[in-house]
């Protein structure tokens, strides 16, 4: 009898898994039909709110596909009891694979050979560390609110001796010290 409640689980298990998949690939392809009209400007309001509602809905089946499989893996886990599984070198061996990057694009060649992969990337985000960069947009926030009240251009700004020692003098740190000889410390 254990044996027929086991298959009977495991059946339900992946009926539900294909109803899931089903839904999320039917869902998938009304959006990305919604999404191409309104890539041509020929969306309505509804189909606006459906998108919202579509994007949403993914969003759960998603969360719901995630938690399952998390709990499964943890259901296994627990059930074999070992930290030094097998199990646990498959999926370390896994998350290895799928988080390999085997090819990559750079500027219209596509590059196989790990090394030029390697290289690409740090030359890429070396190239984006300390530049600042350049707004898309430039947007007068003071026609859509007032003049600001603050100046917030000098927020970039580092912070002056005398604004660290009038913020220690006001209890800025809330009596977590005292201010001694030398006013700071």
């Amino acid at each position: 009898m254990d044996g027929t409640l086991e298959a009977l689980t495991a059946y339900h298990s992946l009926v539900e898994q294909i109803s899931t998949s089903l839904q999320s690939k039917a869902t998938e392809d009304r959006l990305n039909s919604l999404c191409m009209k309104a890539d041509l400007g020929t969306i309505t309001d509804p189909e606006v709110v459906e998108i919202k509602d579509l994007k949403a809905t993914l969003d759960r089946i998603y969360a719901e596909t995630y938690t399952y499989w998390q709990q499964r893996v943890k259901r296994r886990w627990l059930k074999d009891e070992d930290r030094n599984t097998s199990y646990f070198h498959l999926c370390a061996s896994h998350r290895r694979k799928i988080n390999w990057i085997s090819s990559l694009q750079v500027n219209g060649r596509v590059e196989h050979d790990q090394t030029a992969i390697a290289s690409s990337l740090r030359d890429f985000y070396s190239g984006l560390l300390g530049r600042k960069i350049k707004p898309l947009l430039n947007i007068k926030w003071d026609s859509l609110y007032g003049s600001p009240s603050v100046d917030i251009n000098s927020l970039d700004d580092p912070f002056t001796m005398s604004e660290v020692y009038e913020f220690i003098k006001d209890d800025g740190l809330g009596r977590l010290s005292e201010i001694g000889q030398t006013g700071l410390s």
